[in-house]
């Protein structure tokens, strides 16, 4: 099985001009069970050497995802694809998220609500680990923004090299 990275077949004698869907659904796959693992803190627990390096490279793996297969501009109606499947889950699990934490852990004293308030604005407009936390409780929130920063990126510059420039990444047409 060749690596399905499109980049790396380019040029390269005898290699498809496209990567084998198969090929690269098995990779998303493996890097997706790095990220879960890299979550699991019972496999830490059982193998503590594994944390540095499996917890740093499961990040990478996830920031990877997009640039595995190549992809054509995010024009509008990917947007509002992207969207729909990062930001509505997203924007859904951190409201509830904030509506229990709110709930449970908020006093329910005018200054302590309005710090709250700044924090949650926070979150949404830095959407960082640290910021989730201090709003909702739970800092696992910061990926899809991430994700969805990452896909909308390489759309724009997927979209520069439409205009009869090269850019890696991008198929030969």
């Amino acid at each position: 099985m060749r690596l399905p990275l499109f980049v790396m077949t380019q040029g390269i004698k005898g290699a498809s001009s496209a990567p084998d869907r198969a090929a690269v659904d098995a990779f998303k796959g493996i890097l997706i069970s790095l990220i879960v693992l890299g979550h699991n803190t019972l496999f830490f627990a059982a193998c503590p050497l594994c944390f540095n390096v499996l917890y740093n490279f499961h990040v990478a793996c996830f920031l990877l995802l997009p640039f595995i297969v190549p992809g054509a501009a995010v024009g509008r109606a990917g947007l509002k694809d992207r969207l729909a499947r990062y930001f509505v889950p997203h924007l859904l699990f951190f409201s509830l998220a904030c509506l229990l934490y709110l709930l449970l852990k908020v006093p329910w004293e005018p200054a302590a609500l309005v710090e709250w308030v700044g924090k949650v604005a926070l979150a949404v407009v830095i959407s960082d680990q640290e910021h989730y936390k201090d709003a909702c409780g739970f800092g696992l929130f910061w990926f899809l923004p991430a994700l969805f920063a990452m896909v909308v990126l390489l759309g724009a510059y997927r979209a520069a090299g439409l205009k009869g420039r090269k850019v890696p990444g991008t198929p030969i047409r």
